[in-house]
């Protein structure tokens, strides 16, 4: 079932498109900025609305029934590709990789947690599992295909109080053994950080401020590009950056021949605490290459957290 909205935030003219039919939102390149805050039915809408306005006829129910409350939607077209332009399929190759690289959230006392390792280490990612009330979120991570941990990150401080490595063969012999290792982890966020199960979370944007990314290191050293990356929150009305968050590096994701960085590389995805008005947590994602014997794609996720009590208080 798709919800259906009357109101227009004025965080992203994208709603306009979603929730108000205006389609000439689609006609220039989408950043990945504009989307860091929609959830994944919105995503779904907004790739699908750009076969809608070509009239494009969906065998699914809800989306034929969304798009028909717009008065310029007729649905006669089984196949409309011949009329999908470039801006229409860079667009629609960026909403999909947004929506396949989405972050999910699981409360840590969910029974799933269990197969996290399995997850993380297949699917890639990062789980959001726990907030405290004073600015600490308790996830998971994967790196690559080896290796995933569970992380308790300061978002007031942006740093990594406390990590411990999940490893798990799969093997039923090891499962016992596993769940137990898993329970003593969210046992320790409980207890010597105040972690509440993460029952229910919300996308936000945060008013006037987008993301930004500037590379201050790229080279190449032999077969690699080698990036460092800046984030950090710029102002929107007047482009002034108002905020540095930290720096990513790529020691040999960007593998040379096969991926060009650019922003256009970087997602975002913007999560408010349920806790606290002023903190958020940053999930910066970056799609990239590994050279060698491993190919991926694979997916590097990294946390900031934004504390909007220090932004500069405005003349």
């Amino acid at each position: 079932m798709i919800l259906y909205a009357n109101t227009l935030s004025a965080d992203n003219l994208l709603n306009d498109a979603v929730y108000n039919g205006n389609i000439s939102r689609l006609d220039e390149i989408i950043k990945p900025n504009q989307l860091m805050n929609f959830k994944l039915f919105e995503l779904r809408i907004l790739r699908n609305m750009i076969y809608a306005k070509y009239d494009y006829r969906f065998i699914s129910t809800d989306l034929y029934e969304y798009f028909s409350r717009f008065e310029w939607y007729n649905g006669i077209s089984d196949n409309v590709n011949e009329h999908l332009t470039y801006v229409d399929h860079r667009n629609i190759y960026l909403i999909q990789r947004t929506e396949r690289n989405y972050a999910s959230f699981i409360s840590y006392d969910d029974e799933s947690i269990y197969d996290l390792f399995d997850i993380l280490r297949y699917s890639g990612g990062i789980r959001l599992m726990g907030w405290s009330n004073d600015g600490k979120i308790f996830f998971a991570l994967a790196d690559g295909v080896f290796y995933a941990a569970f992380y308790i990150y300061d978002l007031k401080e942006n740093k990594i109080l406390w990590s411990a490595g999940i490893q798990n063969d799969g093997s039923s012999s090891n499962m016992e053994n596993y769940k137990i290792y898993i329970d003593s982890k969210i046992d320790f966020a409980v207890n010597e950080y105040d972690i509440l199960p993460l029952d229910d979370y919300t996308l936000a944007y945060i008013d006037n401020y987008m993301p930004y990314s500037n590379v201050i290191l790229n080279h190449n050293s032999g077969q690699y590009d080698i990036n460092k990356i800046e984030i950090g929150l710029i102002n929107d009305t007047d482009n002034s950056i108002t905020l540095k968050l930290g720096e990513i590096y790529m020691g040999s994701g960007w593998h040379s021949g096969r991926t060009h960085f650019t922003e256009n590389n970087i997602h975002y995805l913007c999560v408010k605490s349920p806790f606290e008005e002023n903190i958020f947590v940053l999930i910066v994602i970056l799609p990239f290459m590994r050279g060698g014997d491993i190919d991926g794609p694979f997916t590097q996720y990294n946390i900031f957290g934004i504390n909007t009590d220090e932004f500069p208080v405005p003349l």
